[in-house]
């Protein structure tokens, strides 16, 4: 990809970045200027779709289906890669076309995602990873009508590469997001100015709410442990822990169900219950019985019994007595 694409690209995305109150302090560690942003996108070769860079330069905003046709070709989402990509939705009768823009930074590869959309849009899959506003469009008469692909890059195998490379990825989209603006309102604080356009020229309508830069976080070693090796087999590898995890929890669940164990349990817990109590009754026997504590004790009771709340305690006591006689 020429030089100067990279650098349209790494200037847009330290202009959002600047801007971006919600970019995590990590994101701000890592990606310090334009340049570090521009040897990046180098040496990790990013693919960015061919019409991008002149979208991104234009006076005038694109129209649905320029950002359509605004895509790498499809094997560049697979197994291997990670990608920013587009979903579009269309209702017959309705003008204006909504855009989504998010991506597949995930273990699995970046086509791991795109079946998920797949799976919901054409199969009538639950779309548990699917946003609500998408859902709620989708209830309401609109079909998918298109998908494109931004950018794609390879995921890397070393631990440090995977991070850096993730959250440069999550910068991009947040940049996109907000040079685009595919950003469902008109506004959004910080990031309202960074719209190439104004709002009453953009002829499509955002569905992304909230930003990506907020998602740069340290890893936990879990996710480093899962990183890909590329000299072994880690999927099936990782599939067979799963699948021995779900073996010890269906195990952990017929335990649990079972009569005689569920009645040990209850014992167990109630006989707990009843030495707890007997500890507490007799560390409070301890306590009570202690020389200063009891003098203490009797100086609250003497200030208590002189106080016009015991004298009040006291007439009510004599006052039931004497209804209670009568």
């Amino acid at each position: 990809m020429a030089a100067s694409e990279y650098k349209t690209i790494a200037n847009v995305a330290w202009d959002v970045m600047s801007v971006d109150l919600s970019a995590t302090q990590l994101l701000r560690s890592m990606y310090h200027n334009s340049s570090v942003i521009l040897e990046a996108l180098d040496y990790f070769s990013v693919q960015f779709a061919p019409s991008l860079c002149g979208i991104l330069r234009s006076r005038t905003p694109p129209t649905p289906q320029q950002l359509q046709l605004c895509t790498l070709p499809s094997d560049a989402a697979s197994s291997s890669t990670w990608i920013i990509y587009l979903q579009f939705l269309e209702k017959d009768g309705e003008i204006i076309v909504c855009v989504y823009c998010g991506s597949g930074t995930g273990s699995g590869g970046g086509h791991i995602r795109l079946q998920d959309y797949d799976s919901f849009f054409d199969r009538g899959g639950t779309g548990s990873s699917i946003s609500q506003k998408m859902k709620d469009l989708v209830a309401d008469g609109y079909t998918r009508s298109g998908t494109s692909c931004l950018a794609s890059t390879t995921i890397p195998g070393d631990a440090v590469d995977y991070q850096f490379l993730r959250a440069l990825m999550l910068l991009l989209e947040g940049t996109f997001q907000a040079k685009l603006w595919f950003i469902q309102t008109r506004t959004y604080g910080s990031l309202t100015s960074q719209s190439l356009w104004p709002q009453n020229k953009i002829p499509y309508a955002g569905l992304n709410f909230g930003s990506p830069l907020a998602e740069v976080c340290f890893p936990r070693v879990l996710d480093v442990m899962e990183i890909v090796n590329a000299t072994a087999d880690w999927r099936k590898e990782e599939k067979d822990r799963k699948r021995e995890l779900r073996k010890s929890s269906n195990a952990a669940i017929a335990r649990r169900e079972d009569p005689e164990v569920r009645e040990q349990f209850r014992k167990s817990q109630k006989l707990y219950r009843e030495e707890q109590q007997e500890q507490l009754r007799k560390a409070r026997k301890l306590y009570s019985e202690k020389p200063e504590v009891r003098e203490k004790t009797r100086e609250a009771k003497k200030l208590y019994n002189g106080s016009d709340k015991a004298k009040q305690a006291r007439a009510a006591r004599k006052a039931r007595k004497a209804k209670a006689k009568d």
